[in-house]
C-alpha cells in the first residue's frame, strides 16, 4: 500500500497534514494557505484550501442630490465596501483529523460571536484573513457563514461523541475593513505583478 501514499503538499491516501494541524498551528505545505486568525489571539485556524466559487465584490456608494430648479441629479461619492465570498470543503481522512476538523469548525463558528461583552460594550470578532497571496492577513469580519452536509457524505459512526459528518461544505462571506493607507498602496489588478 506504500505506493498509494504521497508527500506532495502534505496529502497522503490515509492522512492530510493540513487537516491534522491543531488550532494555533500553521504550515507552508498547502499550495494555497487558507487561514482565519482572530485579532488579539494566537488561535489561528488553517484549513485545506479546497475552495470553489471565489467571488470578490466592490460596492461603491454614491449619494444623489439635485439643485433647486434643476431636473438633473449630481452625485457625491460617499464610500466603498469590499467583500469576498467562497465555499470550501472540510474533510477528515482518519479519527484524529475528524476530531480536529470539528474543533476548527467550532472555532470558526465562534468567530461570528462577540469576543467579549462587558455590559457596556461588545468586543467585535475582527479577524485577519489569508488566502494564498491574494489576501494576506486582511482585516475583516465574517458577514455570513453557513455549513451544508450533502446527503451522500459519510458520517463517523464508531467513535462516541464524534458521530458527525466527515465532509462539510462551508460557505463564507467576509467584509474587508479598509483604510486610507491600504487604498493608496494596494494594486487591485487581477494580473500578476511584473
Amino acid at each position: 500500500r506504500k505506493f498509494l501514499e504521497t508527500d506532495k503538499r502534505g496529502m497522503y491516501t490515509t492522512k492530510d497534514s493540513i487537516n491534522a494541524l491543531p488550532i494555533g498551528k500553521e504550515s507552508d505545505a498547502d499550495f494555497v494557505k487558507l487561514i482565519f486568525n482572530p485579532f488579539g489571539k494566537t488561535s489561528l485556524i488553517q484549513f485545506r484550501a479546497a475552495i470553489n466559487g471565489l467571488s470578490e465584490t466592490l460596492s461603491p456608494s454614491w449619494d444623489s442630490n439635485k439643485f433647486v430648479g434643476s431636473p438633473f441629479s449630481y452625485y457625491t461619492y460617499s464610500g466603498i465596501e469590499r467583500s469576498v465570498s467562497f465555499n470550501f470543503k472540510v474533510f477528515s481522512l482518519n479519527e484524529s483529523e475528524h476530531k480536529i476538523a470539528w474543533q476548527k469548525l467550532s472555532a470558526l463558528t465562534n468567530m461570528v460571536y462577540p469576543l467579549d461583552y462587558s455590559g457596556i460594550a461588545v468586543i467585535p470578532p475582527i479577524i485577519q484573513f489569508t488566502l494564498g497571496d491574494m489576501y494576506h492577513a486582511k482585516a475583516s469580519f465574517i458577514e455570513s457563514l453557513s455549513y451544508t452536509i450533502d446527503d451522500s457524505y459519510p458520517w463517523e459512526i464508531e467513535k462516541k461523541g464524534m458521530i458527525l459528518p466527515m465532509i462539510v461544505d462551508v460557505a463564507v462571506t467576509l467584509k474587508f475593513i479598509e483604510s486610507k493607507s491600504q487604498a493608496k498602496s494596494q494594486n487591485y489588478s487581477t494580473k500578476p505583478q511584473t
